[in-house]
């Protein structure tokens, strides 16, 4: 956010944070709607009955082509893409010096390409060299012998030159070195794609391209191919390497594809947009982009395909991989030395909600009873014991204030405080099922803050707590959870303000609380803490309500509950008795009864 970031962070410091909260709020909003509202993708997917397909495959050739067949969704589908990166990479050869005893190992082991290194080396008779020699002192320096050699001899002029073929005795040195193999990646923006991506890869040995769409930070020239950096799955995909299974291995490639459609169509399974012929085949599936928090589904689809086609050689490694490579069009396969190209059959995609509808629903179902006993299994932890900092020590504490503990520490009835809030925001979560649409965001936040204040700063514990919340969670959100860990890392610096001072740290009210988590009158009647005032009366109003009962009854006094009910009682058992007559024989048991008391009592029982 730059200098608007830059000034909001000196005035949390001069005034501290509930000040500026609901302006806070309002960035956070701005800036959520500029990254771009992710539900209208789902309309980019195509029914299976509805899909046009080609009269003919059409053949691509270049990687481009093959880009915009895969990505080209982003044009319309994302307001600001920005973040989002395509990615290319490329399995590039480069030697490593190793030391004699690793040389003699692999040299014997006879499986790795080994170089030799030429370096030379220098060094000087200083007894032979005359102490009045202009170059004597420089011979004293010059300690390390291939520094030497460079000195003197590739940078040196001619008298120097001259001075070691005379002192100085010059050395080959061998140096062993392995052949190694490493990915290299570029990160390309759509418009940058478009313009460089035949330029770097077309023709090249062994490149590839990342099957999702990642999330990367430019401002910090971060950039990385993580699993958890994922924004959207656009692509289904199968790897088959049907030329290690000894049923398809001498046969053509495209005798095996047919097979797979058959295998396919057989199951109901719908055929594949795109075929890539690289050494096997690579089938792709091309769907509606989904966020990275249906991951999960994703998963599921992609081991349906892979319990469909592991008979043909479906590698099973890459059926979870959430950021994998495959093959580029247009490059060059290193071993087989020739070119791979595909073949696509329809420009439209498949609508991955009638994919996991059809295929995967008891699949669905399960996982969902699974992750709801997780929540509930989380919510049941939290119950019994947690960690605390008390005398500078880690303690386990019970969620309830110790009367030993004086009130006036701040930091101990602050814990306690924390984990009950904790403790509310798993509840209410549970409460819900796990949608939470719209809030996931400020949970995550408010959980790390309340862990980094329970557990006196433990920024992993913090972290770990807040991506177990972020999972327990089924719902539409635009962030992934490498997104939520950069845009919560605020917790952190409140947490070090409430630590100065416990009034400076992120201190919502109750009534925000429930206000911004949309908190209803029934959800806070479970509620240990987050609730209104409203609700906060309504339970003074038990409490109090309960202690005159106690009081009453210990003092032998009968209130107005147990009256009417044995007045119900005594009518019930004497049906057409005149009121003063239940009056008289409820006063004798009770102690007190009036015939108006009796008829008041009926009168409401009445309606």
């Amino acid at each position: 956010m730059g200098k608007l970031s830059e000034a909001f962070d000196l005035t949390e410091r001069q005034w501290g944070f509930s000040f500026f909260e609901e302006q806070k709020l309002k960035i956070e909003e701005i800036k959520k709607s500029s990254w771009g509202n992710r539900d209208h993708l789902n309309q980019l997917g195509t029914l299976i009955e509805d899909m046009k397909w080609h009269d003919k495959p059409i053949r691509f050739f270049s990687p481009l082509k093959q880009m915009e067949l895969y990505f080209g969704w982003m044009k319309d589908g994302v307001g600001d893409y920005r973040t989002r990166r395509i990615i290319g990479a490329k399995l590039d050869d480069y030697f490593v010096p190793i030391n004699e005893e690793e040389y003699e190992k692999i040299k014997n082991e006879g499986k790795k390409e080994i170089r030799f290194k030429t370096k030379h080396a220098l060094e000087f008779d200083l007894s032979s060299v005359p102490v009045d020699h202009p170059y004597h002192f420089g011979c004293m320096l010059s300690m390390y012998p291939e520094e030497s050699y460079i000195d003197w001899v590739v940078n040196g002029d001619e008298s120097k030159k001259e001075f070691v073929s005379q002192y100085g005795t010059i050395k080959e040195i061998k140096i062993p070195m392995v052949k190694q193999r490493k990915m290299t990646h570029k990160f390309y923006t759509p418009s940058k794609a478009k313009r460089f991506i035949v330029r770097d890869f077309k023709g090249k040995k062994d490149s590839y391209y990342n099957t999702s769409m990642t999330y990367q930070i430019p401002s910090k020239r971060d950039f990385r191919r993580l699993g958890e950096r994922v924004t959207e799955f656009c692509l289904l995909f199968s790897e088959i390497d049907f030329y290690k299974e000894k049923a398809y291995k001498h046969m053509k490639q495209k005798d095996v594809l047919q097979l797979i459609y058959k295998e396919l169509d057989e199951h109901g399974f719908p055929r594949p947009t795109e075929v890539v012929y690289p050494r096997g085949l690579h089938l792709v599936w091309k769907i509606n982009p989904i966020p990275s928090y249906r991951s999960w589904e994703w998963v599921m689809m992609q081991k349906k395909i892979h319990s469909i086609l592991k008979p043909f050689g479906s590698d099973a490694q890459t059926v979870t991989d959430k950021v994998r490579l495959l093959r580029l069009v247009g490059t060059i396969h290193s071993k087989t030395g020739k070119k791979i190209w595909g073949q696509s059959y329809t420009d439209d995609r498949y609508s991955f909600d009638e994919l996991i509808g059809k295929f995967c629903s008891e699949e669905v179902e399960k996982e969902k009873k699974k992750r709801e006993k997780n929540r509930k299994r989380y919510e049941k932890s939290l119950e019994k014991k947690f960690e605390v900092i008390e005398g500078g020590k880690r303690v386990l504490k019970q969620a309830s204030i110790s009367k030993e503990k004086p009130l006036h520490d701040s930091n101990y009835v602050g814990n306690i405080i924390h984990e009950k809030y904790r403790r509310d925001l798993v509840h209410l979560i549970n409460l819900r099922e796990g949608n939470m649409d719209g809030y996931r965001e400020f949970c995550c936040f408010l959980m790390r803050y309340w862990t980094l204040c329970i557990t006196d700063g433990q920024t992993v514990k913090a972290i770990r707590e807040m991506e177990k919340l972020y999972y327990s969670m089924d719902i539409k959100g635009d962030y992934t959870l490498q997104e939520i860990i950069s845009y919560t890392k605020s917790a952190e610096r409140g947490f070090k303000l409430w630590k100065k001072n416990w009034r400076n740290g992120y201190s919502y009210r109750n009534d925000t609380l429930v206000e911004k988590l949309d908190i209803t009158k029934e959800e806070q009647k479970s509620m240990w803490i987050m609730m209104d005032e409203e609700e906060t009366k309504r339970r003074e109003r038990e409490r109090d309500y309960t202690k005159k009962k106690e009081k009453r009854k210990a003092s032998g006094s009968v209130g107005n509950d147990e009256l009417r009910e044995e007045i119900i009682r005594v009518t019930e058992e004497n049906p057409g008795m005149k009121s003063y007559k239940v009056a008289e024989l409820v006063k004798k048991k009770m102690g007190k009864c009036s015939k108006n008391t009796v008829e008041k009592v009926w009168a409401r029982e009445t309606k």
